[in-house]
């Protein structure tokens, strides 16, 4: 998707010839036959036309007291690299910064607009733990470059009359140590795993949910929000002794034929029976407990079991089921039964679950207000071996809570639901359908299975971070011994990083195909 903040623009076309200049500058230098001094002050002039914006942003660190970045060590790489005779090499490597940090910036704009396109309006303020580590650790890693170089530079001048070349290995060892390669590809991949899992049907709230969904080892299924279907099925047909189910069937089935529940569709299926609605003279829907109806001189009453209680049978009522699921049938003031309803699991859910189980993830665990019987049926219709019944919000907290005290530091937790509590409280939380205040990530699709190809992407995401980091540290690590003992020109220091954070930055697409 192509938007007006991904497209060139005049700023860009600047770049681009500004950059142009800057090359044509070191090859003439590099070619030509000039007096050091006028190389030297052309070079100087090349690398502030292709970088200006590097000086920039290092004074503005500077003055808000931010001295340990990236920039700061790039920009201490480019002066001693011009400090050491070097003049067409920094010029090569302020072009190839500000082309790495122009691709990242680029991509980077553009993997947000295809993830908002998808509905997906994720937080990049708030990091990963990989991100903001990084972070910390460039407070304690840029100085400690910084110094080591200085000393490699400035002691050999204490006993050499020629410290040339320890200058130029100050340089080398400032090239190859910058880490552009992996500040500019790590945001960028994660941006990308998040526009595909956003495709897949999970979209997320913050950069940093990438990186918690891909450590997922348990998650926590709410059976209302995450695998119920609108299918009810009848589970059990229960009346009164010296009553027929068939006969306590029908009386439901007349009884609900004029209602919209979604569970009477059901009750008139089990009956199977024709209805005839002459029979029904009429009928009053009573929110929240039921309906009352008259049919062929019989007053019927089905619903819950607080309608029984507000008709004073709920003695008898709660002796045959209390289960949530039940529904309750009374006869002109007289208790005849119940019809134990249940929400059957999809085969979509069932194959979610085993998505889920197939990913690496160890615990999965269902919770649910339903009674113990229907959830243990939800449970081992779905494949689930723990599972919590009879749970109220505060059961749900409390046994969160158990889960979470077992989960690793390394490992998440995700829970999937609609309560904002525990959506808040888990380590991961993704919201079915909406999106729930405190969530990390939304189930934009009615497949749950989703969820575990969101999963699958940010592991992938978090791999190719991973082959990133090791292909620029090995990189790097080879190039600061080849050029250190003089086997290779020194130009190819350059690569270390700038080579390295375009190579690094293109394997990032990857996160998001």
């Amino acid at each position: 998707m192509n938007t007006p903040e991904t497209l060139l623009n005049n700023k860009d076309f600047s770049l681009f010839a500004r950059l142009a200049i800057a090359a044509v500058i070191a090859i003439v230098c590099a070619a030509a036959n000039m007096p050091e001094g006028v190389k030297a002050g052309l070079c100087i002039a090349a690398v502030v036309i292709a970088a200006y914006e590097l000086f920039i942003t290092v004074f503005r660190s500077v003055v808000k007291l931010h001295f340990f970045s990236e920039h700061l060590l790039m920009l201490a790489a480019l002066i001693v690299t011009l400090a050491s005779g070097h003049y067409p090499e920094a010029v090569l490597s302020a072009m190839l910064f500000r082309i790495s940090d122009f691709l990242c910036s680029k991509l980077r704009l553009h993997a947000l607009d295809m993830a908002k396109s998808t509905g997906c309006q994720p937080d990049t303020t708030k990091k990963s733990r990989m991100e903001t580590f990084a972070e910390k650790a460039m407070r304690f890693y840029v100085p400690a470059v910084i110094v080591i170089a200085l000393l490699l530079a400035l002691i050999p001048m204490i006993f050499v009359k020629d410290a040339s070349p320890w200058l130029s290995r100050a340089a080398i060892i400032l090239m190859v140590c910058c880490p552009c390669a992996l500040t500019f590809s790590m945001p960028l991949c994660s941006l990308f795993a998040i526009y595909r899992m956003s495709q897949e049907g999970v979209a997320l709230n913050a950069v940093s949910a990438m990186e918690q969904l891909a450590a997922t080892n348990t998650i926590v299924l709410d059976k209302s929000d995450a695998i119920s279907t609108i299918k009810y099925i009848i589970s059990d047909v229960l009346p009164v002794p010296g009553l027929s189910s068939g006969n306590l069937l029908r009386l439901a089935a007349y009884a609900v034929s004029t209602s919209d529940h979604p569970a009477a569709p059901a009750v008139t299926a089990a009956y199977g029976g024709d209805i005839d609605p002459s029979f029904v003279t009429g009928s009053e829907q009573i929110p929240g407990l039921g309906v009352l109806a008259h049919v062929k001189g019989l007053v019927i009453c089905a619903g819950s079991l607080a309608m029984m209680d507000k008709m004073d049978m709920n003695a008898a009522a709660s002796a045959l089921s209390t289960d949530t699921g039940a529904m309750h049938v009374a006869v002109n003031g007289t208790y005849a039964g119940c019809i134990v309803i249940s929400k059957k699991a999809s085969e979509g859910a069932k194959k979610a679950v085993e998505a889920i189980a197939n990913i690496g993830t160890n615990r999965i665990v269902l919770f649910s207000s339903d009674s113990t019987n229907a959830t243990a049926r939800a449970a081992r219709e779905l494949g689930i071996g723990e599972y919590f019944a009879e749970c109220s919000s505060d059961d749900k907290t409390r046994q969160l809570e158990k889960l979470l005290a077992e989960t690793f530091p390394e490992e998440t937790l995700t829970y999937i639901g609609n309560s904002s509590s525990l959506l808040k409280q888990a380590d991961a939380g993704i919201a079915v359908g909406e999106n729930v205040e405190g969530c990390d990530a939304v189930l934009t699709t009615e497949d749950m299975g989703a969820v575990a190809d969101a999963i699958l992407t940010a592991k992938r995401g978090r791999s190719i971070i991973m082959q990133s980091l090791i292909f620029a540290l090995i990189l790097k690590l080879i190039l600061l011994v080849i050029t250190l003992i003089g086997v290779a020109p020194f130009w190819l220091a350059v690569l270390a990083d700038s080579g390295a954070a375009i190579l690094t930055t293109a394997n990032a697409i990857r996160a998001g195909q």
